[in-house]
């Protein structure tokens, strides 16, 4: 299937399926030696910084990019690398090119929730319910959704990132509260409970900011937020007003052979959970706001309290692991403790890390895409050379691991994913990982990746509590009342947990079982046409009127299937557009023939029945014909599971 639909399907379900491989799994290249004293001098970090970036920006084919480095309340470092626009040869500026910085821009909605909360307008553990005038979230669930869920990514929404749910046309965009009412989520876990990255989650915070405070989304954090941190060319507007669109970077997707391909802007619907254009330098006003707890030269955008919360845990999966704080992930590192984001669109890519005890921030960005993974690598990398922790101690499994590493193993799926709409198609395809046993004693999970591009394989150090093998990073597992294994989580990712499937739940055994099913109703065809000509050509017995016409049924009910799966493949090998701004035509059709293919379906049975019924020369006709109603039937329950059944009138 196309590579750059699923390429955006993962990017933009944003966040998630980006960083299955390791956040922090060793070096990049460089033969400089460890600073240990932290960032001091701007030459030293430029003539280490500078080669890692550029050979980074050409190994992907990255046009621009920007970095900048903060260290207590001041800009230690900024620099720009490569160019802003290629075609027109304009290079790219920390202080001038404005960048989209993608899921960055939560934080800022985040920023300004406690804002409000400050000023007794907002509560984080009310039901968000009291907030909103235009519509309601339903009670799918006997706990409310409160403002803290949202900002821990625990308020239970599925993902939906198809069908305009993140990116649309400037034609179609709609103001945030329609569209929030219209494209509501399903609620699929309880509150409080599930790690999901949420970005409808985010957006829904940022239409509270804007009810509350009587203020457009956009306004507000322009007066409260940007304003107040002297950010003055940045902007959640779209389009950019004039005097930035004339700095703003272009943003490029690749060719059929990798080369930077220019794109209009990018318009976000989900406004408040990826809009913001900055410059680098604009992105470390609100890092130095942050680390020095909210204030910024005279001026303060939050209470210390209330920046301090934002960066505490509020969420774990597994007490040894990082967790979820009010808006940020955390990470640990070389005895370093930190908070980041990555924040990324289909044209962009960048990354802001906190190092509150060291008064450190570094952010990154790029006019092209470049996975979560990839750019925490480099960051990685920085905090090695800085902060050089010591070697692992080398680990060994369990005598007794080998005798319950079976009830590790298996098919796990993100929590980060589409339940009721289509895009569970995808999902239940992409967003899934396999827990495998090594003849070693140890696990691998096959997405989780160190740097050279393998598997890394993974220890048990405690109960249910896993080590990366020659590394720092962890894997945790849950269990149930009857102690079996139910969920799994990543230490590199704590925005999202995987749960254990069932194998009739395993997408991969759904899909090889559609696939003989297609195979087997294909090859009926075959045969039927092949049967036909031989009793042609040897004027042999001609089929009974009942079974002419009980084949005639069943071949036009096979014809509609093979038809329904040629307009997917349309779909999914088509424009990315057709997935990510509207529901495809293909799809409306495919439902529409899926619900004639059931009436068929029911006729074909009634005829299976009739031939049961005939006399003993004709039971083989009779279990073949049954065999193809099964397989047809299948196909119509696979359908129904992705939710491609369903008609969007």
């Amino acid at each position: 299937m196309n590579r750059m639909i699923f390429s955006a399907l993962l990017r933009l379900a944003i966040f998630l399926a980006e960083i299955f491989t390791a956040v922090y799994p060793g070096h990049l290249a460089s033969a400089a030696k460890p600073f240990a004293a932290g960032p001091t001098d701007p030459g030293e970090v430029q003539a280490f910084v500078d080669p890692l970036v550029m050979d980074l920006m050409s190994k992907y084919h990255v046009p621009g990019g920007a970095v900048i480095l903060v260290k207590d309340g001041e800009i230690l470092y900024a620099n720009g690398y490569g160019y802003a626009d290629l075609e027109r040869k304009i290079s790219a500026s920390a202080e001038k090119t404005v960048f989209r910085v993608g899921s960055i821009s939560k934080l800022f909605t985040w920023t300004a929730v406690m804002q409000l909360v400050e000023q007794g307008k907002l509560d984080l553990n009310q039901d968000v319910n009291l907030y909103l005038s235009d519509f309601q979230i339903p009670a799918t669930f006997a706990e409310p959704i409160t403002l803290s869920h949202l900002m821990t990514h625990t308020a239970g929404f599925e993902d939906d990132i198809v069908n305009g749910a993140v990116f649309v046309s400037e034609a179609e965009y709609q103001p945030l509260d329609e569209f929030l009412s219209r494209k509501m989520p399903a609620r699929i876990f309880p509150p409080g409970q599930v790690v999901a990255y949420s970005n409808y989650g985010a957006a829904l915070a940022g239409e509270i900011v804007s009810e509350v405070s009587g203020e457009p989304f956009e306004q507000y954090i322009q007066n409260q937020i940007l304003r107040p941190l002297a950010m003055h060319h940045s902007s959640f507007l779209q389009p950019l007003p004039e005097e930035l669109a004339r700095d703003a970077a272009v943003g490029y997707d690749r060719d059929g052979e990798g080369n930077p391909r220019p794109n209009p802007f990018e318009f976000i619907q989900l406004l408040p959970a990826g809009a913001l254009s900055a410059t680098a330098k604009d992105i470390g006003h609100f890092m130095i706001a942050h680390l020095q707890d909210g204030r910024y030269g005279q001026g303060r955008i939050l209470k210390p309290e209330s920046a301090q919360n934002m960066r505490r845990q509020h969420y774990v999966f597994h007490p040894s692991l990082p967790g979820t704080t009010l808006g940020f992930a955390e990470a640990h590192r070389n005895n370093i403790s930190m908070v980041f984001h990555p924040g990324t669109t289909d044209l962009s890519a960048s990354l802001m890390a906190l190092l509150p005890e060291q008064h450190v921030g570094i952010f990154m960005t790029f006019n092209s895409y470049i996975s979560t993974s990839t750019r925490l690598n480099l960051l990685s990398t920085l905090l090695d050379h800085y902060y050089p922790g010591s070697e692992p101690q080398e680990t060994y499994p369990h005598t007794d691991f080998s005798e319950r590493a079976t009830s590790f193993t298996g098919s796990y799926l993100s929590t980060q994913r589409a339940e009721t709409n289509w895009g569970k198609l995808a999902a239940s395809l992409m967003n899934r990982v396999f827990v495998v046993a090594n003849s070693d004693g140890t696990l691998t999970v096959d997405a989780f990746k160190g740097n050279d591009g393998n598997p890394k394989r993974w220890v048990e150090i405690s109960p249910l509590l896993f080590q990366e093998v020659n590394g720092q990073s962890l894997l945790a597992f849950q269990v149930n009342a009857w102690g079996q294994i139910t969920a799994m989580a990543y230490g590199d990712q704590p925005v999202v947990a995987f749960q254990k499937l069932t194998w009739y739940q395993d997408p991969n055994n759904q899909v090889v079982a559609l696939g003989l099913a297609l195979v087997f109703l294909l090859g009926t065809i075959v045969a039927w046409l092949l049967g036909a000509l031989l009793r042609l050509v040897r004027r042999s017995a001609k089929l009974s009127s009942l079974e002419r016409r009980a084949r005639f049924l069943a071949a036009c009910v096979i014809l509609l299937i093979l038809i329904i799966v040629g307009l997917i493949i349309s779909v999914l090998a088509g424009d990315e557009s057709m997935i990510q701004f509207g529901y495809p035509s293909a799809l409306t059709i495919a439902g529409v023939l899926g619900f004639i293919v059931g009436v068929g379906i029911i006729a074909c049975l009634f005829c299976a029945i009739i031939l049961w019924k005939q006399p003993a020369r004709d039971l083989m006709s009779g279990l073949h014909y049954t065999l193809v109603v099964t397989a047809a039937l299948y196909f119509v329950w696979y359908l129904n599971e992705v939710n491609l059944l369903v008609i969007p009138f």
